[in-house]
């Protein structure tokens, strides 16, 4: 389904929708907003980021395929 499709959807459920539903979704949306506000990165979060970028681009960096950190883990519980 396309976005413009849902939206579409979106606007004829709103329309149809009871005050408790409405509520529920006005307080969805809300949260959703709130949460990608709340949860920016620091600055240092982001030089971090890009330390460990550039490590990894550089090779520097140690690390594992998901199928050798899934048998690490699956040897780790398995003791």
């Amino acid at each position: 389904m396309t976005t413009n499709a849902i939206k579409k959807e979106l606007n004829h459920l709103i329309n149809e929708a009871d005050e408790r539903l409405l509520k529920m979704m006005h307080a969805f949306v809300k949260e959703y907003n709130n949460y990608e506000s709340d949860y920016a990165l620091s600055a240092e979060e982001k030089g971090e980021i890009d330390r460990l970028k550039k490590l990894y681009k550089n090779k520097s960096l140690k690390t594992k395929t998901w199928n050798e950190s899934k048998a690490n883990i699956y040897r780790k519980i398995s003791k």
